[in-house]
Order: C-alpha cells, then structure tokens, then sequence
C-alpha cells in the first residue's frame, strides 16, 4: 500500500486510471482557499498533501464526485445541509473537514482524528469508515481498477 500522496500517484499512473498529464495539484494559494471555504485553522495533513498532490485532478479517480478543486469549494454548507436535512447533523464531528459530494446525496468528511467518513442520504448512521484519506483513495482506485478490468 502506498505511504504517500506521490507512491498513491505512481499506483494511479501504474494502473492506468491516471496519466501524468492528468493529475494536477492545487496551489498553496488555492490550498489556503480551501481551508477558508472549510473555516479551520488547518486542513489535516494527508488532505493538504493531497490537494498539493493531485487536488484538482487525479486522472479518472472519482470521476463524478465533486472531491477536486474548485468543486469542494461550498462543500462545507451542503454537507451540513444534507446531514440536516436527514436529521443526522451530530455525525459531523467538531472541526471535521468535508471533502467530497457524490450527486448530492454522498458526503465525505475527515474527522480530526484522520479517519474518513461516508454516509448517504436517508441513514442517521455512516454508511463505511477508513482509518484514513489515503486508506479511501487506494480503496477507490483498487475497486476502479477492478471495474476496468485490472488491477493496482
């Protein structure tokens, strides 16, 4: 399993789901946007690096979901805007760090313990956990990579 941002990269570039022209990383400055959109002081370390990483693009990772730059941005009020909506506004723990929508009714968060959360609409409960943001993404690409019909 990949370590860093840069290995998880290598892997995405090794499978096929990206090429080096398509993973593209955020600024700092887009980085500090980022966190503003967020309103933390700061972002958790694997996401920041993520997003200097491949933050505006990871070739065909997520394909649909708004995970990259700039469609994160707001994603902050309309992850706590579905989880009200559903009555499951205390799974979003203080300080969390909502970093992707799927269509709207999927949300991802990183709580500040670095564990990644998904829950989808309609549940009061998450739907999976991962110990961690890289933890999801190398799950991502594995399940990705099986549905082209290879593998990482």
């Amino acid at each position: 399993m990949p370590h860093t941002m840069s290995s998880f990269v290598a892997t995405l570039l090794d499978s096929g789901i990206a090429t080096a022209d398509t993973v593209r990383g955020c600024t700092p400055a887009e980085v500090a946007e980022v966190r503003a959109d967020q309103r933390v002081e700061w972002l958790p370390a694997q996401y920041e690096e993520f997003l200097l990483t491949a933050g505006r693009q990871a070739g065909d990772l997520l394909r649909g979901t708004d995970f990259f730059y700039p469609t994160v941005l707001g994603l902050a009020d309309d992850g706590r805007e579905l989880l009200d909506e559903n009555d499951a506004a205390d799974l979003l723990p203080e300080g969390a760090v909502v970093v992707g929508m799927h269509q709207g009714y999927e949300l991802y968060w990183l709580a500040p313990s670095g564990e990644l959360s998904w829950y989808k609409e309609g549940a009061t409960t998450v739907h999976r956990t991962w110990p961690s943001l890289l933890d999801f993404l190398v799950d991502q690409a594995e399940a990705q990579a099986v549905a082209r019909g290879g593998a990482t």
